[in-house]
């Protein structure tokens, strides 16, 4: 299932305890980009399942597992002051749109020039800018 492997690559990528939540996110980030351009055909069809209304719970909680892993490391921000409070799940939203939208961009090959290994950990960078409590 699409969504078992994409979790599987993030939760890889996310998980080297001793770098700070910052590089985890971009590491999970590339992750998701980097799968998502290996498998474009698959990760098309899996947001297009995702849609559907009568999803089947196994693939419900494949979802869920699969966008665990940022609000999770977000999560890890807050508790240590870098980030803004708030629901870490709504906070992921913001990522997941800019990493999906690059990915969409990427795949119309409307991302020329720069290789998305250097525009993706740019995207985390700016949305983590934003989230942060220290604004001076």
């Amino acid at each position: 299932m699409g969504f078992a492997r994409l979790s599987s690559v993030v939760a890889k990528a996310a998980k080297a305890p001793s770098q700070d939540f910052n590089a985890r996110l971009t590491k999970a980030a590339l992750a998701y980009v980097g799968f998502a351009l290996k498998h474009p055909a698959l990760f098309a069809l899996m947001f297009e399942a995702k849609r559907r209304p009568e999803m089947l719970p196994e693939l419900r909680t494949a979802v869920v597992g699969a966008f665990s892993h940022i609000p999770k490391i977000l999560q890890e921000g807050q508790e240590a002051g870098k980030i803004v409070a708030g629901d870490p799940d709504r906070l992921a939203l913001t990522i997941g749109a800019a990493l999906h939208g690059l990915v969409a961009m990427s795949i119309e090959g409307k991302v020329k020039g720069t290789a998305l290994k250097a525009i993706v950990p740019e995207t985390v960078q700016h949305v983590l800018n934003g989230l942060s409590t220290n604004k001076t």
